[in-house]
């Protein structure tokens, strides 16, 4: 296994850690995996998840570059005046340009981790080169089971119990009040344009004619109208879909959001590597 660090971009400004495989192992022809930041963080990935992965990918033959888009992390802002997605997007498209001008790389694998889903998704639908797509904590949408698990459970959750009746206490007893904390207005700092269901299922449907191969891992650890809570829920809200052979998807229901905790971590790294041996040979 070799890493290195690789820019790219506008004037090499865009820095980015290219990790390979030893060449006993490499696979010819197998597709690069690109990955870059998960929302503010940089391009480690949460817990150092994509540092593992590569190196885990690398052992099994294939290349991964991990790198920080414009602006963020390591890397310079680009200067050019363009939208925060669109700039994601071109940092994206020369990753792949680098690789394949310096590497032969001619083929690549999209992966995307909640927010950075974004622009993975929308280099995928756009550019043939792309022949697979790995989508963590991706675009969901609730469904009526979806609320009536979510609803279902909450008259037994002792957490809402808890902050009831310190609630109640607090307006009797002054010393219950340091345990209450109230939020104040909302600074928002991080906004995402989310697509329509219907938008996505005709993407999806276009990607897998295409032959892409996609993986949705998701978690039950997400806790807004945009989670999953069961394992079915990609498919209920993409009928249409259901049996396509080039999608898989994957729910973790014990999982939080950003795989805090290290068992759960090593699964979903498991199962990506068993993805891509699977798919790319």
């Amino acid at each position: 296994m070799r890493e290195k660090i690789y820019t790219f971009g506008p004037s090499g400004s865009i820095v980015g850690i290219l990790t390979e495989p030893d060449p006993t192992v490499a696979r010819p022809g197998a597709p690069v995996i690109i990955a870059s930041n998960v929302g503010l963080n940089h391009r480690i990935g949460p817990f150092r998840a994509y540092v593992c992965l590569a190196r885990d990918l690398a052992k099994v033959g294939y290349s991964m570059l991990r790198f920080d888009l414009s602006g963020m992390g390591d890397s310079e802002p680009r200067l050019d005046n363009h939208k925060e997605l669109e700039r994601a997007v071109l940092d994206v498209k020369d990753a792949m340009q680098a690789l394949t001008d310096r590497h032969g790389a001619r083929t690549f694998v999209q992966l995307g981790f909640c927010s950075g889903v974004d622009s993975a998704h929308a280099v995928a639908i756009e550019d043939p080169r792309v022949v697979g797509a790995i989508f963590i904590e991706g675009y969901s949408f609730p469904t009526p089971q979806f609320y009536a698990r979510r609803y279902l459970k909450r008259p037994w959750s002792w957490r809402l119990w808890r902050r009831y009746w310190l609630k109640t206490l607090a307006r009797y007893i002054p010393a219950a009040r340091p345990h209450i904390r109230e939020a104040g207005e909302a600074v928002e700092i991080y906004s995402r344009s989310y697509p329509t269901r219907e938008q996505l299922a005709r993407e999806f449907t276009a990607m897998a004619g295409r032959g892409v191969g996609m993986l949705f891992v998701y978690t039950g650890g997400y806790g807004s109208d945009h989670a999953k809570n069961y394992a079915g829920q990609f498919f209920d809200n993409f009928p249409t879909l259901r049996g396509e052979p080039r999608i898989e998807v994957e729910y973790f229901a014990k999982a939080d959001h950003i795989f805090t905790v290290l068992a759960d971590r090593e699964k979903l790294l498991a199962r990506i590597k068993g993805w891509m041996q699977a798919h790319f040979p």
